[in-house]
């Protein structure tokens, strides 16, 4: 989608992405003073690759953001409860739509948030979502082809069975 470098700034095409539910309100994101990712500076506000990333995506995608620094000043862990503490717990909660920052995918953390490829190298820095709900659509499995390729594959199944058949006698 893109790419951040320090001398170039946000560089890529973000407006083919189809996130149309975000624009219609304004988001609140959590994010954690972690330089270089995220700096807050003496005014109150904040830069920081993670924030210029997220500027540059809510300018191209056209949708408004309010950063929330998190107040206890943690990324997340599952405690012993099963609830979760710091900006996972924010999203696990409904109390933000979306957390910034370096933060390292985990299997614990996948069961809770959606995450965006890594857009650092150095580290595992992602933009984060609030994981979708669970459907109880008995069909999903059959979202995995189009109907076309659902035809084609009864049809072989179907051809490949009367061909053993006639060979095998």
């Amino acid at each position: 989608v893109g790419t951040w470098t320090r001398a170039g700034g946000l560089a890529g095409d973000v407006s083919s992405v189809e996130l149309t539910y975000l624009t219609k309100r304004t988001l609140n994101v959590r994010l954690i003073h972690d330089p270089p990712f995220v700096i807050k500076l003496p005014n109150g506000t904040f830069t920081g690759y993670s924030v210029e990333m997220l500027q540059g995506i809510a300018e191209r995608m056209n949708f408004d953001y309010r950063l929330v620094e998190q107040p206890d000043g943690a990324y997340g862990v599952m405690l012993a409860n099963g609830s979760w503490n710091g900006m996972m717990g924010a999203l696990e909660r409904g109390d933000a739509d979306m957390a910034i920052g370096p933060i390292t995918i985990t299997a614990q953390r996948e069961q809770v948030a959606d995450f965006s490829v890594p857009i650092y190298d150095y580290v595992s820095l992602q933009i984060v979502l609030k994981k979708a709900a669970a459907s109880n659509d008995q069909t999903f499995f059959l979202k995995a082809f189009t109907w076309d390729v659902w035809v084609c594959i009864i049809a072989i199944v179907t051809v490949t069975g009367f061909l053993i058949f006639f060979v095998d006698k």
